[in-house]
């Protein structure tokens, strides 16, 4: 019987077949020295989009500078009603500690902490709160660090009744970043939460893989959130002040305290927050400036240098990865700038020594 003859479509698919294997056989070859450039993570090297500078309170400090440098001011960038502040605030203070045993899932209680042992890599304790205003609130939570050592410990917040859609604002990280010191310490984020109720989750994100500091033990202390965004975590006083001057619900005191007058104008300050793309139309001055800021912080990190034998820690702002609308190319700002540079390289700036001209050939031929 005559054996059917191959088509050119069963050679591309064994060629496709072929290739795919070599490039596995490769990838296992050398998996032992791979550089991953942009793993997954909670912040997965996307950390320095428009979104995320109106989401850093850093940023958004420097871009009260750049806006006072343009000569403007939230007056002149925010309608009246926009600038109106509000009578009072809000302080909300939970303590993961009142917490009972089912949802600690397996945290212990130190004292005025749960702790989780650093080598944990699942448990999550769940802690309820209530917004009682809708707004954007700044959530510090405090933790205890040793220097130079990190327990990374992940937060999500979920709306009750609607956890199948996962969470509701942008997974951020605490002690995540070893630093010198030893003792209590403070990380934040910031959040627009509608009124409601909330559960927030906290758990583990074991990197052993990642970085040369130690993985120390995770020690949290409480989460406090405020939309007064423009001030600095509380102290002692104020937690002891608030604890006493507000009755528990559970695991949450919160109180409402008068905005003071001086606090005035910070509160119309931070108001003014870059804007992201989704957000243009409804402030295009606004929006105009976001971006332009944008684009000064990704020149900015553009000018550093890294060798690829001694890649930073993809958190660092250098590493994170951005579209450069100018050259259509998406990789963060340092390895863009070397694609750039090599491409400005390759185009000549010296005129052409001779005249050309182009001309359509099809229809000067018969018949088309």
């Amino acid at each position: 019987m005559k054996q059917p003859t191959p088509s050119r479509i069963d050679h591309g698919r064994q060629l496709i077949l072929a290739l795919a294997l070599a490039i596995a056989t490769a990838a296992t070859a050398f998996s032992d020295n791979a550089i991953v450039d942009e793993p997954l993570g909670a912040r997965y090297s996307l950390g320095m989009t428009l979104w995320h500078l109106g989401h850093n309170a850093e940023m958004i400090t420097r871009f009260h500078d750049y806006v006072r440098d343009a000569g403007q001011s939230p007056q002149t960038l925010l309608s009246k009603q926009q600038l109106q502040p509000p009578a009072t605030m809000q302080r909300i203070l939970l303590d993961p500690e009142l917490l009972d045993k089912a949802q600690l899932n397996g945290w212990k209680v130190d004292g005025d902490y749960v702790t989780s042992w650093a080598g944990d890599a699942g448990p999550a304790f769940t802690l309820p709160m209530r917004i009682p205003r809708t707004g954007t609130y700044r959530l510090w939570t405090r933790f205890i660090r040793s220097a130079g050592r990190t327990g990374v410990t992940y937060i999500k917040i979920y709306r009750d009744g609607e956890e199948s859609r996962g969470p509701v604002v942008q997974l951020d990280e605490v002690y995540a970043d070893p630093k010198p010191e030893s003792g209590p310490s403070w990380d934040d984020m910031l959040v627009a939460l509608p009124a409601g109720d909330y559960t927030i989750k906290m758990g583990h994100v074991t990197r052993w893989w990642h970085g040369g500091e130690g993985h120390d033990v995770r020690k949290i202390d409480c989460l406090y959130l405020t939309n007064e965004i423009w001030r600095d975590p509380p102290s002692d006083a104020e937690l002891a002040a608030l604890r006493a001057s507000a009755e528990s619900a559970g695991v949450q005191w919160t109180a409402s305290p008068a905005l003071p007058a001086e606090d005035r104008e910070s509160w119309r300050w931070w108001q003014v927050r870059p804007l992201s793309w989704e957000n243009a139309a409804a402030n295009p001055e606004l929006f105009a400036l976001s971006r332009m800021f944008h684009k000064k912080i990704i020149d900015e990190l553009a000018q550093k240098k890294y060798s690829e034998s001694a890649v930073p820690d993809y958190r660092a702002p250098e590493r994170q990865v951005v579209f450069n609308e100018t050259w259509n190319m998406v990789a963060n700002p340092v390895r863009a700038q070397r694609q750039i540079n090599v491409l400005r390289d390759d185009v000549s700036t010296e005129p052409v020594q001779y005249n050309w001209a182009w001309r359509q050939i099809a229809p000067s031929v018969k018949g088309n």
